[in-house]
């Protein structure tokens, strides 16, 4: 009998991301607090005080979690192919893992999805108030219990939901919302990493806290690879040279001048003179950092 062997880059998995959501909801449990704290002020507060408290202070500590959610709601997935698996922001790449870079797999119901999250303050503090960090973990397992039933009828609900995905600093965090999903990474990992792992079998990846993203899209839009640096600078040249052959001569190239990263990125500067017939070389070159 013939198997037949899913070709993952003509029919990638493609997951969409609720992470931001619930970090969003971490606010809606803290408002029953605060009209618990606002009513019957078990500090013994000055009414200033409390009043400027709750209702500055803390709205706006809430602000960037909720923003997050509505900046990021409908516009994200995690697409998994055959050699990566990549986090999107509408076309913008917020982060790629090669299969061959992956240093860990593990399982997790935390809602932590990118390196930029990662704080080392907050997570010393959370150390110190272990014990009142810990209930924040409460809304969040009940959040998630929640959005498990009202997308597969508890289906596809465990404990540990999430698969969290590291190379190194950078992370990924792909959260199956049906079982079926959940089935087709469990084949995913068999076919394109180990054929002995199993998800449910997974260490369990636990932290205490997390602060809310703080992704630069512009940047990340600003940067290329390596690779795709060098593919530019050869299109560039081959344009250049078809350009010249051709007879144009009023195109003067002043400079290019191009360094790479430890990191790979392309900090590059390029002057093109032309003369106003020839605007479309303006659009080539780009002052990518």
């Amino acid at each position: 009998m013939n198997v037949k062997i899913r070709d993952y880059d003509k029919e990638p998995i493609v997951i969409k991301d609720y992470n931001p959501l619930f970090l969003a909801t971490y606010n809606l449990y803290l408002v029953p607090f605060m009209i618990f704290i606002y009513i019957f002020n078990p500090g013994g507060a000055s009414s200033s005080s409390l009043s400027f408290g709750l209702l500055v202070i803390v709205p706006a500590m809430m602000i960037p979690y909720i923003k997050s959610y509505f900046d990021s709601k409908d516009k994200r997935k995690i697409v998994l192919t055959n050699d990566s698996i990549t986090f999107y922001h509408e076309d913008t790449i917020l982060e790629k893992i090669a299969l061959e870079e992956i240093t860990d797999i593990k399982k997790t119901y935390s809602d932590y999805y990118h390196e930029s999250q990662n704080d080392k303050i907050v997570k010393f503090v959370s150390l110190i108030l272990f014990p009142l960090i810990i209930t924040v973990h409460i809304p969040l397992i009940i959040s998630k219990l929640i959005f498990h039933i009202y997308h597969d009828s508890y289906k596809s609900y465990r404990f540990f939901d999430a698969i969290i995905i590291f190379s190194d600093t950078r992370v990924i965090n792909i959260l199956p919302s049906k079982l079926s999903q959940y089935e087709e990474l469990n084949s995913y990992f068999k076919a394109q990493i180990d054929s002995s792992i199993e998800i449910d079998n997974l260490k369990i990846y636990f932290e205490t806290t997390h602060k809310y993203e703080k992704i630069n899209q512009e940047k990340i839009k600003m940067s290329i690879t390596k690779e795709e640096a060098l593919k530019h600078l050869d299109d560039a040249k081959n344009i250049w040279n078809a350009t010249h052959e051709a007879g144009v001569k009023s195109i003067d190239l002043n400079y290019v001048s191009t360094n790479i990263d430890l990191n790979g990125n392309l900090l590059s500067e390029a002057s093109i003179m032309q003369n106003n017939n020839h605007k479309f070389y303006n659009n080539y070159f780009k002052k990518v950092v």
